[in-house]
């Protein structure tokens, strides 16, 4: 993604709908969403 709303090359408008949708679904569920942020924290001492 180049941040202007274009695909990237390879990529098709139902692949990145597909994504859009699974992250949506994902951030809708507050304890899938604590699980994926607890999951993919970030440690700020590395």
């Amino acid at each position: 993604y180049d941040g202007r709303g274009t695909l990237e090359e390879g990529e098709t408008a139902e692949s990145r709908f597909i994504k859009i949708q699974a992250a949506y679904e994902l951030l809708i569920d507050e304890e899938r969403r604590r699980a994926y942020d607890h999951e993919h924290r970030v440690n700020p001492m590395k």
